[in-house]
């Protein structure tokens, strides 16, 4: 009797054992939570812009963002800059989501603008972000700043980048057209830019997933030419004049407009052309704002210079995935 209690004994205990074995080998890693990478996707239309500035509508590779995150569950900063370069298809970093909760961003892609004194704000460092913009009038960089609220989804992130800065375009046409062969028409040889600012404050400030901008402090006026416009002969449709300018929110100033004057040949066979200027100021000046697109469309004819100004919201699009 004993000895059956005995070997009842040991085969409960086995079999207890081999149940405890099997709950160990049930649980996998898979059950636990980890970290996951976080992705972003730029929304993000760079579609007109000039020289150094995007102009295909896509964020280019070669450019990096640098984004701060906070994680408002529990007030804390998530990670504070950071930059984020283009690798293998994505902009990359080392960084995940927390295991609970929701992130804000904000981030900001300089480019090869010169910036200093920048400032995040506390204790939310996605709430703003304020930097000072030197002069930027050579290099005529597109800063960007975007931004993403209460992203919870581990996935990508759509973040959206605006346009701080006024772009102003020119377009010019004539009538007649140029002809090279009656030497009749006209020629514009520069754009001058009068006493215009193009440094100063920027403080970027975000409500939930939108952009606020106001600049303080602009630097210096000074004349700016037009760039990448050189002796464009016009036609009798409007055709792009240069690059166009990047500058601050600010007041609307005038420009000058040189141009050449084609009136046909003399006895001997000779060009007589005539240089001209017309100075264009604004009867009632508006202000050039943050992400406004504003095309100055200039007319000559034989009767003289016509210069019509429009204004359109730079819009903003393209996508791009972004991995943080």
């Amino acid at each position: 009797m004993i000895e059956i209690m005995k070997n009842t004994v040991t085969f409960l205990a086995i079999c207890l054992f081999a149940l405890c074995s099997c709950t160990k080998e049930n649980i996998t890693p898979s059950d636990e939570k980890k970290p996951e990478q976080i992705r972003i996707t730029t929304g993000f239309d760079i579609s007109r812009l000039t020289k150094s500035a995007i102009t295909d509508g896509i964020f280019p590779t070669t450019r990096d963002m640098f984004v701060s995150a906070f994680h408002s569950s529990s007030s804390q900063v998530h990670f504070p800059q950071t930059r984020f370069s283009y690798s293998s298809g994505a902009w990359v970093a080392d960084k995940s989501w927390p295991l609970s909760g929701s992130l804000d961003f904000l981030a900001y892609s300089p480019g090869t603008a010169s910036l200093s004194d920048i400032t995040w704000g506390t204790p939310d460092v996605t709430s703003s972000i304020q930097f000072k913009m030197g002069d930027n009038s050579s290099l005529q960089e597109d800063i960007l700043v975007g931004c993403a609220a209460s992203q919870t989804t581990r996935g990508n992130v759509v973040m959206d980048f605006k346009h701080p800065q006024a772009y102003l375009t020119f377009t010019g046409k004539s009538s007649p057209a140029y002809n090279s062969t009656t030497n009749r028409g006209v020629t514009i040889n520069s754009i001058t830019l009068k006493s215009a600012k193009y440094s100063g404050t920027l403080l970027s400030t975000r409500n939930a997933g939108n952009l606020s901008f106001f600049w303080s402090s602009l630097g210096t006026a000074k004349t700016l030419a037009v760039p990448g416009l050189s002796e464009i002969n016009l036609g009798t449709s409007a055709s792009v004049l240069g690059k166009g300018i990047l500058l601050p929110e600010q007041s609307e100033v005038g420009f000058n407009i040189n141009y050449t004057l084609h009136n046909g040949k003399d006895a001997a066979g000779n060009a007589v052309n005539t240089t001209m200027n017309y100075d264009y100021s604004p009867s009632s000046p508006c202000t050039w704002e943050s992400g406004k697109k504003y095309t100055y469309g200039i007319d000559i004819t034989l009767n003289g210079v016509g210069v019509t100004p429009s204004v359109a919201t730079w819009t903003d699009g393209g996508n791009k995935e972004v991995k943080l």
